[in-house]
């Protein structure tokens, strides 16, 4: 479902996911997603991947959807205000902070069509955009009219400049 609000409540820490505090925000980081160049698991000088880690083979209620992120703190605290305010402790190596947001990783997957990968042997799934991102672009605005935005030129600028970056 495409929202705003991709928090959910986890009987064990309470409330948590990522919230996006604008549409220009979630345009930004759903263009910079949408850019297959900024996965670190595509393109060893990425800054991001995504990941569903199967936590409930392992014994766990649910499988995680999480946003590893491998660029600088800055840039995240600077670049990416929604995802920096929802973080965590990345995984003392080269994942600098993880984002942890299923709800979010499933609308990808169902809303805008990313696909899910499983390399061999391992039981952490990738997730990557699958589609050129003018569909992923007009999937966002045709939501985004019939919900009653009239102008969403800002809204797509937004998108193409988390894309370009």
């Amino acid at each position: 479902m495409i929202t705003l609000d991709y928090t959910s409540l986890n009987r064990r820490w309470g409330e948590s996911g990522l919230m996006y505090s604008s549409w220009m925000s979630y345009a930004f980081s759903l263009g910079y997603l949408s850019n297959i160049a900024h996965y670190f698991n595509n393109n060893a000088s990425g800054d991001v991947s995504l990941h569903i880690e199967q936590n409930n083979l392992q014994g766990a209620d649910y499988r995680e959807g999480r946003i590893h992120f491998y660029g600088s703190i800055d840039i995240l605290r600077n670049t990416f205000c929604d995802w920096y305010r929802c973080s965590s402790a990345g995984n003392g190596g080269r994942v600098v902070k993880r984002i942890n947001s299923t709800p979010y990783l499933e609308s990808l997957i169902s809303d805008y069509g990313f696909g899910i990968f499983q390399r061999d042997g391992q039981v952490t799934l990738d997730i990557f955009p699958t589609e050129e991102p003018d569909i992923i672009l007009g999937i966002m605005c045709d939501y985004l009219g019939v919900n009653g935005f009239e102008d969403t030129i800002e809204i797509e600028d937004a998108f193409w400049e988390g894309f370009n970056i």
